[in-house]
Parts: structure tokens; sequence; C-alpha cells
């Protein structure tokens, strides 16, 4: 049934029981004028609350979080402490055994899956899958979407998902992103997305709603359009790492050499695609969205063809993510304002793919953080959790979802983040990020790789 003209789009974040319990009461502050202005003390109740009812709820139908819960006593949640027993590791969504994919063993792999995910996936018909692309695909067809991230390992992460986290996923970007690059659905750029056009990615799915919400009709430029295929970047790592390790055979060396030489061939082709189409726009305001690396190689292969490119200042550059260790000059931030002088060039949002709410970029340059996102900092080791010093608050992220409809919201991440606490210079009240140290520039403590390095797999081949 087609909704009249005049009846306002129902929010993902609709209410879930009526609106008197912790977590719509959470939704209805996001969905307010004070998403991000409230005060951290009269929400943490809240939070907490919220915790425990999603506690009470999904233990009934995730198998591992009733097994966690049951480990360490736990039926509800009170403390901050009682939170951080009740967080997943990233690696918990790469605890499959690698022989369910090698061997084509989806059944079984199928099951793993269930034990993780809040619906019963067990109807699922995977049977026959060709692949682990199909097996997602299959998935997704059926309303249990699958995220993923790759490790250096070889081995992806899989998050169960439902339509409803993908819908609220794809609300809070527009929302979030919107505001925080002053985008304007009414008045809608040519967009040039340096990424692939398609894929179970979660910041693929960004940029598409970022595409069909702020970009015009029939100007959607891709970097790469083919879809990103999980099988090959399981390749891709599992070669990556064995060169490391040193046990890669001389045939393997001889691939990785072959493959990084056709990838960067066609990186080059499509870094020119999307030059020839930026000048040929001329003075329109454009969006530009995508990691580091890229964009700086769009920015060296203009140089490089000595490209006299002058960008209209309304235009609007997202690069987000971290170098992933790449090779770039040390001058490679003065290189990007320099190829944009004068337009708006900023992250806009932080953010983890595992979590549905990013935190937005104000014009003070700090990170808002949801209302629905709990922040459970710990220390280094991840094991007790860590009191603010004053008003700044310094530690390891873990954190807890409560927007979370697929899957357990508590997460041990890999960041290292200072909060402020007090109110921030622009105004707003809630717990701002200023500083946040990303898995590239610590020591590696997993094989976690960035979304910046799912550019380098797909820029060089590796």
């Amino acid at each position: 049934m087609t909704a009249a003209a005049d009846e306002p789009e129902a929010s993902a974040f609709a209410p879930e029981s009526g609106g008197g319990s912790a977590v719509d009461q959470l939704f209805a502050l996001l969905l307010s004028e004070q998403r991000w202005d409230y005060d951290l003390d009269a929400v943490r109740e809240l939070q907490l609350a919220a915790m425990s009812e999603r506690l009470e709820e999904r233990r009934t139908t995730i198998a591992a979080l009733d097994q966690r819960a049951d480990q360490v006593g736990l039926d509800t949640v009170e403390t901050l402490e009682d939170a951080s027993n009740l967080l997943f590791t990233g690696a918990t969504y790469k605890t499959y055994p690698e022989a369910f994919v090698t061997k084509r063993q989806w059944p079984k792999l199928l099951r793993w899956l269930d034990r993780l995910a809040t619906p019963d996936l067990s109807h699922v018909d995977v049977e026959d899958s060709a692949d682990l692309d199909e097996f997602i695909a299959r998935l997704t067809a059926a309303g249990f979407p699958v995220l993923t991230t790759s490790g250096t390992s070889g081995k992806c992460s899989l998050l169960p998902a439902t339509d409803l986290d993908m819908a609220r996923c794809a609300e809070n970007a527009v929302v979030s992103f919107g505001w925080a690059h002053k985008l304007d659905r009414a008045a809608p750029m040519p967009g040039f997305f340096l990424a692939k056009s398609a894929g179970p990615y979660r910041g693929t799915a960004t940029h598409i709603t970022i595409s069909q919400t702020f970009v015009r009709p029939g100007a959607a430029y891709w970097l790469y359009d083919e879809p990103e295929l999980v099988e090959e970047l399981n390749r891709s790592s599992q070669l990556a790492r064995r060169i490391a390790e040193g046990s890669a055979t001389p045939s393997e060396l001889s691939e990785a050499r072959h493959r990084q030489q056709r990838a960067a061939e066609h990186t080059e082709r499509r870094l020119d695609y999307i030059l020839d189409e930026l000048t040929a726009i001329g003075d329109e305001p454009v969006l530009v969205w995508g990691t580091v690396y890229p964009n700086w190689l769009l920015v060296d292969r203009a140089a490089a063809h000595k490209i006299d490119y002058r960008p209209n200042v309304g235009s609007r550059v997202h690069i987000g993510g971290g170098t992933k260790s790449n090779a770039m000059p040390a001058t490679f931030m003065d290189d990007l304002h320099s190829f944009w002088a004068g337009v708006h060039v900023s992250p806009g949002c932080y953010g983890q793919g595992e979590v549905i709410s990013v935190a937005p970029q104000c014009d003070a340059g700090r990170y808002h953080l949801p209302p629905t996102t709990m922040v459970i900092p710990l220390t280094a080791s991840g094991e007790y959790v860590v009191e603010p010093d004053g008003h700044v608050l310094q530690g390891l992220l873990g954190v807890f979802d409560i927007a979370q409809d697929g899957r357990w919201g508590g997460l041990l991440t890999s960041d290292w983040l200072t909060i402020d606490l007090a109110q921030c210079p622009c105004g707003l009240r809630s717990p701002a990020v200023t500083d946040c140290t990303r898995l590239d520039a610590r020591p590696v403590t997993d094989d976690k790789i960035s979304c910046a390095g799912r550019a380098e797999m797909y820029v060089r081949g590796v």
C-alpha cells in the first residue's frame, strides 16, 4: 500500500513497545532536535536500562549471548562493569572453522551464524551455494543481510543483520552525514564515490544511501563499478599474509606481482575516468566520498596529468578512515587540501561498521555521540572500566549499540578514544570524541582490516 503524498515516512527508529521502554525513550531522543544535545548523566541510566531490556529479550534468541550471560552470572545490567562483561569482540564474528567455507559446508556455516543472530536463520536454503558470496546473497534475499569485514588472516567476519538494521543504518547516515557535511537533499549534486559500487560491506551501503539521497539522478560516478566479492577479498588477504610471513611460494609471489600490476592498471584507468567526469562538470558543486588513500591517488593522478581543476567552493569532500600505512608522501594532506582549495573537506562522522549510529562532526571539529550508543570505556587490556579524569575520558572503546536488531549490540572495539564530557564549544552537551587512535596507528592486536585497508586491497591488489 502506497502512503499518501503528505503522510510522513515512518522512521526505522519508531517505538518498539509503545514508547514506555528505555529503548523507546532513547529512540525518541534520537529522533528529536536534541539528538546530539543531551546530558550524559541524565541519559546514562536510560542506556543501562535499555541494555538490560535488550539482554532479557535477546538471550532467548541469541545462543552465544545466553552462554555469555550464564558464564558471567548476569540477568540484568545495572552498571558499566556489568555492561563490560557482556561485550563481544570483533573476533567473535569470525570463529567459524575455515573449512566451512573452503569445503562449501554451508549448512554448518549457517548453524554457526544462527548462534549469533537474533532471528531464526535455520530455514534459509543455502545448501547448494556456489561460494561465500552466494551464501550471503541468499540470506540477504531472505531478509537477513550479512555484513562483512575482512582480516589479514583471510577470514572475514560475518555480521548477521536484518532489513530493519539496514533501514536504521540508512536513516542515520542521511541525518548524521547530511548534518555534518551540510548537505541538502533538495539541492542534489553530482557525486563521486572512490569505492566499490556494490557488496555486503557496511560502508558500501552507506555510500549507496548517500548517493540515492544527496546525488542528482544519473550523476553518480564510482571508482569501481564492479561489486565487492568476499571470496576475492579472502584470497587477497590470505596471499598478503603468507607474503608477510615469508611462507609464500615462488608461484604465489609471481601471482601477487601480476595481481598488483593488474589492479594498479585498472585503478589508473578508473581514476582517469573519474577525473574526466569531474573536469567535464566544470564549476558545479560536487560531492566526493572515499577514504584517504584513493582520495590522495585521485589528486596525485591529477597532478601527473597536469590537470588544472578549480573546484566550486560549494563542493563537499568526505575523507574518512586512516592511512593504513599506505605509501604516501608526508605532504599528502596538504596535497589534498591544495587540490580542494576552499572546499569543505572532513571525515564528517566517526563510527564503526559494526555500530548503527555514527557520531557526526560539529563545527568545532568534534564528534558527538548519539544517545543510542552507550560508551563503555576500558583499560588497554579491556578488563576494567575507566573513570573520567575531570571532564576528560580516555580508554579503549567498548560500546553497546541499543539500535542493533539482528545481533547483540555489545562490542569491544580496537579504538583508543579521548572523549570530552564538558559542553562543546559548538554548544552541544553530548559527549564528544576529540581524538581517536585507530588500529593502524597502534600495535596490531587482532586481524581486523579497516575501511582504508579494503581500499588498499582494491587499489593494489594485495
